[in-house]
């Protein structure tokens, strides 16, 4: 009788911890990404400026060494038709924000150019899509990204 009641509320605690755990594991995958780090320090606030474009892909990026996975779009500039290749954010904070995005959308882009390893990315601190839909990335009174702002 004992062993069953036993049985019953590990099962109980297992089955009620289970979603927190998998929240956690979502939330936490941002290795490299944090308000501090090297990656995050290059976004300079006073130089963000905008862009139209249209969305080409949107793929998966690995900024810097160390960094998990993050989110990114190849964009092609209106003005010029170049490709641009846009930084949103990690891929376990920005994928369920974007799911309605898809290529071919033209769009704005909000953020900064920064140089990485010898290349050239945009951070992106939001998009822009028909006039009132927005997709934020970070504070747009300072830069600081949302995935760290507890």
């Amino acid at each position: 009788m004992l062993s069953n009641f036993i049985k019953i509320i590990t099962l109980t605690f297992i089955l009620l911890t289970l979603p927190a755990m998998t929240f956690a594991d979502s939330k936490g995958n941002c290795s490299g990404w944090d308000k501090g780090s090297t990656y995050n320090r290059l976004y300079d606030y006073e130089n963000r400026d905008m862009f139209r474009g249209y969305i080409k892909k949107i793929i998966k990026i690995k900024p810097m060494n160390g960094m998990s996975e993050g989110i990114g779009i190849i964009a092609e500039d209106c003005e010029d038709g170049e490709q641009v290749v846009v930084h949103l954010g990690p891929e376990s904070f920005v994928s369920p924000l974007i799911k309605d995005l898809v290529p071919g959308t033209m769009v704005k882009f909000y953020g900064v150019l920064v140089e990485i390893g010898g290349q050239y990315a945009y951070m992106c601190s939001k998009i822009q899509k028909d006039g009132d839909h927005q997709y934020k990335f970070r504070k747009p009174e300072n830069g600081t990204p949302l995935w760290a702002v507890k």
